[in-house]
């Protein structure tokens, strides 16, 4: 992992610690599980563009 990933990572690692409100934490995760799916989307879109490609 960069320095700049591992640094995002711990920034979102104690904004969640320091959150006590269990529908902030649900929000957030939401969220977090939102702009995964779309990473995820993204990325096999990409692949299969270079696939074709190829």
């Amino acid at each position: 992992m960069a320095p700049e990933e591992m640094f995002q990572r711990e920034l979102l690692r104690r904004e969640l610690d320091n959150v006590s409100d269990a529908k902030r934490l649900r929000e957030m995760a939401l969220e977090l599980y939102d702009l995964w799916q779309r990473q995820r989307s993204v990325t096999a879109q990409l692949v299969r563009q270079d696939l074709d490609q190829d």
